[in-house]
């Protein structure tokens, strides 16, 4: 009885891989629309925004970009730094 050899050849990972990639991307796609949040933009005048970060390098950024977005849309951003 002839045994059955497995080729495992790089070019066989590689296609393999690429097609469960573009399937994965496909269903997330799919789902993406039923998923995603309303938008940011809907927020009501006078609202509270409450910003949680762990305080990182990206907060430079961030509490410049939420000073001006709270003056613009007419909310109150609050920060709160995660110990």
């Amino acid at each position: 009885m002839k045994s059955k050899t497995f080729d495992l050849s790089r070019r066989s990972i590689m296609l393999g891989s690429s097609a469960e990639a573009a399937f994965v991307a496909a269903r997330a796609r799919s789902g993406l629309a039923q998923s995603v949040p309303a938008s940011i933009n809907d927020i009501a005048k006078g609202a509270t925004f409450r910003w949680i970060d762990t305080g990182g390098q990206k907060a430079v950024f961030f509490k410049k970009f939420f000073a001006d977005y709270a003056a613009d849309r007419e909310v109150e951003v609050v920060y709160d730094p995660l110990p």
